[in-house]
């Protein structure tokens, strides 16, 4: 103690070490090597619903607060709010679009070449485009898991007393309506 101020000395085992480079870890592992990243499940590609309160409908069923992941049925009428997989509620379509601008751009970019070359070297498609793949991954030349865009919002229409929900996946707007009571 000098001067009535308290001095503590902290020791760790980190400030025995000699200092660090800005590209290295503790563990000497990267993230990308960590087993939870490497090996851990999937992301979803779609797009993910905050509902910050309880929705009920006439019958008093509660959609509870939370996190959806919202998805677009096949034919395109109904918007499927999904917990854990499992279909929470089926919400109806009043109004898509689709952009055929990016639609097509989206085509080119990704058109797959085809011809004599490839059918002689390898004899399925698929493990053709797998090496090219690798290749590119291994040049740095595209990102290891490129994800779509995607997005979903809720908003509460006072005078008509209902939500209304818009969906956005790459391509294709979908807006549907949820009546409360």
């Amino acid at each position: 103690m000098i001067d009535c101020n308290y001095y503590i000395a902290e020791y760790s085992f980190e400030t025995r070490l000699p200092k660090r480079g800005t590209n290295t870890y503790a563990s000497g592992l990267e993230d990308k090597d960590k087993g939870h990243v490497k090996y851990g499940p999937p992301s979803s590609s779609e797009p993910i619903l905050q509902i910050s309160d309880n929705i009920y409908d006439k019958n008093f069923n509660m959609i509870p607060k939370g996190y959806y992941e919202l998805n677009l049925s096949d034919d395109n009428n109904f918007l499927l709010l999904c917990e854990r997989g499992m279909i929470i509620a089926k919400i109806p379509v009043f109004k898509i679009e689709q952009d055929k601008k990016k639609m097509e751009e989206y085509a080119k970019k990704n058109k797959k070449p085809n011809g004599v070359f490839q059918a002689l070297k390898y004899k399925c498609k698929s493990k053709w485009e797998k090496r090219q793949r690798t290749k590119k991954l291994n040049n740095k030349f595209i990102e290891e898991d490129p994800q779509p865009y995607s997005d979903a919002t809720i908003e509460y229409d006072i005078k008509g007393d209902y939500y209304i929900i818009k969906y956005e996946k790459e391509f294709i707007r979908a807006w549907g309506v949820l009546k409360t009571y």
